[in-house]
């Protein structure tokens, strides 16, 4: 019965969603039980304290990651493209953490080289190694949101940090590009072509969102051939969350907040790293979430992996 019931004529009781093939096909009654083991869960999984540790492992890295995206992007365009872009795009997070953001992506900027060298490489591969120590802890994070016991050996687990933390870039380089042309493209259309590019960046900014998310849940688990329709859930849940956490923490931050007075110099990088916490939040809660919905139904991955339990 914990897993939500129906009973047929019979009297027998059977799992609301046993049969389901898709999320969507899970009634009504099934979401109300998903939705009670997730809460659950994140108690019994110490969510919290895994956010904050996912946090921690992205502080360190996020700044060896603005490196890699702007000598990567410098290949392409000018680099101080980026620290623009995310500007405009970043209004919605609090002043201290755009301004840490700004100030780091354009210092790196005024040194970026332009132009493939030996330098340039070795330059790259280390920072994408620094910035793959938060991918990897994301990775351990969402194994346990998922309860699976990690199967995987160490290079294998460092290759797939590694893979996420360069797709991570490369789509945020490809990205900036974008959103970069898309301005240019509507100058040349007119007044219409102008405001329909502006409009423009933010369905891509959120398709890239969900996309990403959906990435991380289909293979950072320990899972053996998942199905992609099964971590839909958690990628809308968590992408829904994140915007509107994200506008209320800048809210909160920019209005009532006195992190300054209260941290003095350091106060920025505490704001970074709280907002950093309610994103790994966030990004865990839609795991846990997909774990139960596929719990609720027969046609999840159907892998036999193992629980940890």
């Amino acid at each position: 019965m914990a897993l939500g019931t129906t009973s047929d004529r019979g009297g027998s009781a059977t799992v609301a969603g046993h049969a389901a093939d898709s999320p969507t096909d899970i009634p009504l009654q099934g979401w109300k039980a998903i939705a009670r083991r997730t809460k659950d869960q994140v108690r019994d999984d110490h969510v919290s304290v895994l956010a904050g540790g996912v946090a921690f492992y992205s502080v360190l890295a996020i700044f060896p990651a603005m490196v890699a995206l702007l000598s990567i992007y410098g290949l392409v365009s000018n680099p101080a493209d980026v620290a623009r872009q995310i500007d405009d795009l970043s209004a919605g997070l609090p002043d201290e953490v755009r301004r840490v953001l700004i100030a780091q992506l354009e210092g790196v900027a005024d040194t970026s080289a332009s132009s493939l060298t030996l330098g340039l490489v070795v330059s790259v591969l280390f920072a994408l190694w620094a910035a793959s120590k938060g991918m990897k802890a994301l990775v351990e994070a969402v194994n346990v949101a998922y309860d699976r016991t990690e199967d995987r050996g160490f290079v294998e687990l460092r290759l797939m940090a590694y893979a996420f933390t360069v797709g991570a870039v490369l789509l945020v380089v490809s990205t900036v590009f974008a959103i970069t042309a898309l301005p240019a493209l509507g100058d040349q259309l007119g007044p219409a072509g102008r405001i329909t590019a502006s409009l423009l960046r933010w369905p891509v900014l959120a398709a890239v969102m969900l996309g990403g998310l959906a990435v991380i849940y289909r293979f950072a688990p320990a899972r053996h051939s998942p199905r992609w329709a099964w971590v839909t859930p958690g990628s809308l849940t968590a992408g829904l969350l994140w915007v509107i956490g994200s506008v209320l923490f800048a809210v909160y931050v920019n209005n009532f907040g006195s992190y300054n007075d209260t941290y003095g110099s350091i106060g920025a990088v505490v704001v970074l790293m709280l907002w950093l916490y309610l994103t790994a939040f966030v990004v865990l809660l839609g795991a846990e979430l997909n774990a139960e919905a596929e719990r609720q139904t027969s046609h999840g991955t159907g892998d036999g992996s193992p629980r940890r339990r």
